[in-house]
């Protein structure tokens, strides 16, 4: 249960610092996203992350290639620590390459 526990815990810490990123992010509703698609493009590889808004929902985050790139090159170096530091790791186990994004 304690596992569970923590688990839930950094979903809701994981949560709480998407909501502070985006709010510091620059932000387009969608029928200016729409209107202006190369403008928002070119913004996500000069000036970062665009949200995209509905009302005041998000429904977008637009990132430029390097920048996915990056994050999902961190995910699996973040996921790769988290299960060879997991209370269920054998330690007759070998590790296996594997990849969030896919493909091994």
């Amino acid at each position: 249960m304690k596992w569970r526990i923590a688990l839930n815990f950094g979903q809701i810490v994981a949560t709480m610092s998407i909501i502070a990123v985006e709010s510091d992010m620059v932000q387009w509703q969608t029928a200016d996203a729409k209107n202006k698609f190369t403008d928002l493009v070119e913004a996500s590889q000069k000036d970062g992350p665009q949200v995209v808004m509905r009302h005041k929902d998000v429904v977008a985050i637009i990132l430029s290639p390097d920048e996915y790139r990056r994050l999902v090159k961190q995910a699996n170096a973040n996921f790769a620590h988290l299960l060879s530091h997991s209370p269920f790791a054998s330690q007759d186990m070998e590790p296996v390459g594997m990849s969030l994004a896919g493909g091994g």
